[in-house]
Parts: structure tokens; C-alpha cells; sequence
């Protein structure tokens, strides 16, 4: 199938780093997206001749995003949409659909005995002994909320897709040239002497005139202008807005106590210790022992335990795999040893060591937590409630205040602050203002005047943002920070005479001088590489290390800036990897190599395809989705 494949395949073959897409595609897993779209909506997205409504699109990608949510500490869908989530689920539905269409092209087929052979395999369908267990097979696929017939038609796409990705990507290797040489690059370590000259180095410029002063304010504009500084009014919805609106009854809780009863209660436990025979003969020998008072570890030595397999650990009855295991070993009054259990695995005989007392639930010591869960919980609930509200009044052209008068949220006045969320006179906006980093960026994307729309905060509140007075970006005037263009005058001169001393020192180390007699505190480096530094104790200076790894000759001499300071090196050694450091990076670095390689890949074959297969997107109808 794969040779037919392959030559079904030429006119499009040539693009060898086709290859790695499957890698992408494999991951991820069961999706249906067989079944036919709802009807009554409007078509989001089109791939090739596949049509898709947006509520299709949303059961398709709601909960792989949702996923990569989680993945990300649980931030909120407008976050996921912010961080480009949402655009790269999207990206990979659209790479499916159109391979599956290609596949569909080349009229691959898989076979029923691949597929049957694929399903007796997944561990997911397995029973206790390893076989296929039809049963269980049909009960995952109803959990999962799939028809046979469905789950069957989505694997056989799936292995479609994977039998021409992976193909595909059979012949793709890295040349041993660009291995070898990226392998130098990455391990060959430099030795330079160096020296580091300081702010304190340069001399104290005289007293500037009052006309240097006022020509350097207007030919550093940036270095004084002040920040553009807006105002606004946000409004804040969350559960301490509507927790009064809530109440809970006596009845409430006792509900809720019974409901979550195993939260308030600690079981029984023991320490248990086993010993595992195959018959019944044997257990009976170990009885025999154990009554005569041998010791337990010492009967499972004798019987071929391993010492690791007698201690089951301080565990509870439900903990125990086999109900009669716990009835055994929980049975017990106090600690001693139980008669043979037999079980699926063998016979069994318990040592309880210890028993720890549970603990039972008492509705009144918990009674304020549970209050308190429960009220969080209802506010919550009625905090999204009104947050459609809220949507509506908006929608509908309402303002903020409307919004709070009617639904209980907090209005807030936003005073005038700098992208940083900086004021005029240095002070912050609160740290723990409800969402600040989006109240912020909204703050300075939504026209004077306008509300913003309501975005949804980390799933516990709902802010939205009215711009009010917006102060443009201005230069401010010489005579209100005349101090501070002094200052910054002062520190530029000594910047620039810094500079001119690390050059001179620099051509004369060139000339032949050797750079302890130029400069005091001079050092010789540990050999580096191209992610280290000179010294650990100096600022990062990246014009220094990229002008020593690009010199071709030991005694290059380069020099750049480093914080506020300078620094002179010469380079005094070159050191190529050795041969041990070559060997025991090379797999990895070809692995690496590799699997970029297929990254490009992935991209260029979507390009390639998505020229046969045109993909269209009605961006605000998706926009609304998400």
C-alpha cells in the first residue's frame, strides 16, 4: 500500500520534508469530526470541499483549548485567545482536514484488518489479562459519548492520515555535514583576557552652558518625554459583588454535608504486610508456620518473596484490589494475622501491624465551611449569571453605570496611568486590582469614550473598561525637569568619554601593548562557549562575545558595551570540542536537527496543500466563539 501510495503521491513527493507532519497529527487522538454539522448555522470555516458550521467547529475545538488552558495554570478563555491558543487549535484542525483530504485524494484505504487489529491492541479495550474485552471496548466508546459506527469511521481516518504522513516522512534526514558543523558551532569554547572598565574610569565633564543643556533636551526628545497617561472607569464584577444577594439554609448544608461527607472524614487505616502463595497447600503451610510463631518476613523469604513485594503500606479497606482482601484484613479487632484469602492472584495471608483510627464527620465543626463553600459557590454562579446581563446592557448600547446600578458589580474610577499602569507622580496602580494586566492593555485599546467589551478574569470575576481623558505622549518642557536633563547630560558625556578610553585602549593592545599595563584589574577567562560569558560577575555584553566567536585568529581584539560599563578583550584561545563531547552531543543535536527540520515542514506542506484545498474563515463568526 505504501509503494501504490508513494507513486500516487509524485507530483507532490518532491516536498521530502513533507515527512514530519505525522508527528503532529498522531498526538492527537480520537476527535469527531465526522459527524455532519448542525444544521441552522452559518458556515465558519471551509477547507477544500469540507464545510463547517460554528457550532462544529466549537465541539471540535472546545475542548482541546480548554486543554491547553489548563496547561497554562487555568486562564481564561480571553487569555487563551490573547497567548494565540485558540488561533493554533485552529491552525491544526485546518492541517487535518486538509490531509485527510489529500489522503482522501490518493484513495488510501485501510483495511479492516488493520483496523481490527489497531482496536484488540489499545490498552484502553484490554481487560486484566490483556485481552480484548468487547464489552469494555463498548463501554469507553459510550462514556466517550460515541456510536460504534462513528468511532470506528473517525480510526479509520485517523490511521489514514498517519499511514501517508508517516510514509511520507520515511527518506528525511539531516546531512552529516550540517550536523558536524552546527556541532562546532555550538561546543568550540573561547579563552579571552579581558578587562572591564567602569563609570567611575571616565572624568567629570565640566559644568555644561546653559545653551548645551537646552540643545541636548531637543536632540534627546525620547529621553524626556513623558508617557501617554489615560484615564477611565472600570467596572468590576465578581462574587463579593453579589455574595450578599446569596443565602443558604439549614437545609442547604446538611445536604451539602452528606453530599461531600468523604471530606470531612478520615476512614480506618492499617498497616498491612502480605504474603502471596499460588495454592492452597502452600497457604496452609504458611499458616501452619506463622501459628507455630515464626516470623512473617521470614515465612515470605521461605515461600520466594521478594522483600519489596511483603509491605502493602498503611492503607485503607477500599484500598485493597479485591473485596475479601478487605473484609480480611479490616476484620481483624486488633493486629494479627488473617486466614488464607484466595483471590483471582492467589492465596493470601494478611499481617495488620497497625491500625490508625478513622475519623468520623461532625456537621457542626464544619458547618462555617461549608457555609462559606456554599455562598462561594452560589455568588459564583449568579456572577456569571448577571455577567450575561451585563453582556446584554452593553450590546444593547447601556453604560457602566447602568451595568452596576442593575446587577450589584463595583464601579471603580481609573486614574490617568502610562502602559506600565505608572501615575504622573511614580505611585502604581494596586497590585491586586481585579485583573490589572487586561484592565491595563484595555485601557489603551478601546477608543475615549467607549466601553470595551466584558472580559472574563481567571473564572472567579468579569471587568470591563471605559476610556476616559487620554494625555498624549508629550516632550515635557526644559525649565520643569531642568535637573534631570543635567543628570542625564552629565552621564552621557561621561558615557561617551568611557567609550572613546576603551577604544584607545583597545588600538593600543592591538598595536602590541599588553592590556595589564593598560588597564588595572585585567582577568583571563575560564574557557566559554557561545552561551557563556566572560565572567560571571560581569553584565551580559553581547557585542563582545558575538565579535569573539566571529573572530577567525587568536589575538582579536573587540570591545562593547556591558551595563553601564565597557570591556576591552583580546581573544587568546580557540578550543575545538574534543572528540568524547563530540560523540555525546552528536545523537542529540541530529534528534534536535531532525525534528526541526519536520517543523518547517509542517509548514510548508500546509502551504503546498492549502493551495489545492483553499481554506476560508469568517473570522468574526469564530471571534464569537471564542
Amino acid at each position: 500500500m505504501l509503494q501504490a501510495m508513494r507513486g500516487r503521491s509524485a507530483t507532490w513527493v518532491t516536498r521530502i520534508l513533507f515527512t514530519l507532519i505525522a508527528l503532529s497529527f498522531l498526538g492527537w487522538g480520537v476527535t469527531d469530526y465526522v459527524r455532519p454539522p448542525t444544521p441552522g448555522t452559518q458556515t465558519a470555516l471551509t477547507v477544500g470541499d469540507r464545510k463547517m458550521n460554528g457550532m462544529e467547529v466549537q465541539r471540535l475545538l472546545g475542548p482541546q483549548i480548554d486543554q491547553m488552558r489548563a496547561m497554562f495554570g487555568g486562564i481564561d478563555r480571553e487569555q487563551a485567545k490573547r497567548f494565540g491558543l485558540v488561533d493554533q487549535a485552529l491552525d491544526q484542525l485546518i492541517a487535518r482536514l486538509v490531509v485527510d483530504q489529500e489522503s482522501a485524494r490518493l484513495g488510501l484505504l485501510i483495511s479492516d484488518d488493520v483496523l481490527r487489529q489497531t482496536i484488540q491492541t489499545n490498552p484502553a479495550f484490554l481487560n486484566a489479562g490483556g485481552q480484548f474485552d468487547r464489552a469494555r471496548f463498548v463501554a469507553v466508546l459510550a462514556q466517550a459519548g460515541y456510536s460504534e459506527a462513528a468511532f470506528l469511521a473517525q480510526l479509520r481516518g485517523d490511521l489514514s492520515r498517519a499511514a501517508l504522513t508517516i510514509a511520507l516522512a520515511a527518506g528525511a534526514q539531516v546531512p552529516d555535514a550540517v550536523v558536524e558543523r552546527l556541532l562546532t558551532y555550538r561546543l568550540e569554547k573561547r579563552v579571552a583576557e579581558f578587562a572591564f572598565l567602569t563609570p567611575d574610569m571616565a572624568p567629570i565633564p565640566a559644568t555644561p552652558t546653559e545653551e548645551a543643556l537646552i540643545a541636548f533636551h531637543k536632540d534627546n526628545p525620547q529621553r524626556f518625554t513623558a508617557p501617554e497617561r489615560r484615564a477611565g472607569k472600570l467596572l468590576v464584577l465578581d462574587a463579593p459583588s453579589v455574595a450578599e444577594q446569596v443565602q443558604v439554609s439549614e437545609k442547604d448544608l446538611r445536604a451539602a454535608f452528606d453530599t461531600r461527607i468523604d471530606e470531612f472524614q478520615l476512614p480506618e487505616r492499617r498497616l498491612i504486610e502480605q504474603i502471596l502463595v499460588n495454592d492452597e497447600a502452600a497457604a496452609k503451610s504458611v499458616t501452619d508456620k506463622l501459628t507455630a510463631g515464626a516470623d512473617f518476613p521470614t515465612v515470605a523469604v521461605e515461600v520466594g518473596q521478594s522483600a519489596d513485594s511483603l509491605v502493602l503500606g498503611e492503607i485503607t479497606k477500599n484500598d485493597l484490589p479485591d473485596p475479601a482482601l478487605g473484609a480480611a484484613a479490616f476484620g481483624l479487632a486488633q493486629p494479627g494475622v488473617t486466614a488464607p484469602v484466595k483471590t483471582a492472584f492467589g492465596f493470601h495471608i494478611l499481617r495488620v501491624v497497625a491500625i490508625t483510627p478513622g475519623v468520623e464527620a461532625n456537621f457542626d465543626a464544619v458547618k462555617a465551611q461549608l457555609e462559606a463553600s456554599l455562598k462561594d459557590e452560589r455568588a459564583l454562579d449568579l456572577m456569571f449569571e448577571r455577567s450575561n446581563k451585563i453582556e446584554d446592557l452593553l450590546s444593547a448600547g447601556g453604560t457602566l453605570e447602568d451595568a452596576a446600578a442593575s446587577t450589584g458589580a463595583r464601579l471603580i474610577d481609573l486614574p490617568s496611568v502610562d502602559r506600565r499602569g505608572q501615575l504622573a507622580d511614580g505611585t502604581e496602580l494596586p497590585a491586586d486590582l481585579t485583573g490589572r494586566a487586561q484592565v491595563i492593555s484595555t485601557l489603551f485599546a478601546t477608543e475615549t469614550g467607549k466601553n470595551s467589551r466584558l472580559l472574563e478574569i481567571g473564572g472567579r470575576a468579569f471587568v470591563a473598561v471605559r476610556t476616559g481623558d487620554i494625555t498624549p505622549a508629550t516632550v515635557q518642557p526644559f525649565d520643569s525637569i531642568r535637573e534631570i536633563v543635567i543628570a542625564a547630560w552629565t552621564d552621557s558625556q561621561r558615557d561617551a568619554a568611557l567609550a572613546a578610553q576603551a577604544e584607545a585602549v583597545a588600538t593600543a593592545v592591538r598595536a602590541g601593548k599588553p592590556l595589564a599595563d593598560l588597564v588595572q584589574g585585567g582577568r583571563t577567562s575560564e574557557p566559554f562557549d557561545r552561551r557563556g560569558t566572560l565572567a560571571a560577575d560581569l553584565p551580559p555584553a553581547p557585542t563582545v562575545q558575538t565579535g569573539l566567536f566571529d573572530a577567525q585568529t587568536v589575538g582579536t581584539v573587540v570591545t562593547g558595551k556591558a551595563g553601564s560599563g565597557y570591556i576591552v578583550a583580546r581573544l587568546t584561545a580557540i578550543q575545538p570540542p574534543s572528540a568524547e563531547e563530540a560523540a555525546t552531543a552528536r545523537a542529540a543535536l541530529k534528534s534536535e536537527l531532525g525534528e526541526q527540520a519536520k517543523n518547517d515542514a509542517i509548514t510548508a506542506v500546509r502551504q503546498g496543500l492549502q493551495s489545492r484545498y483553499p481554506v476560508t474563515q469568517d473570522r468574526a463568526a469564530l471571534d464569537k466563539l471564542f
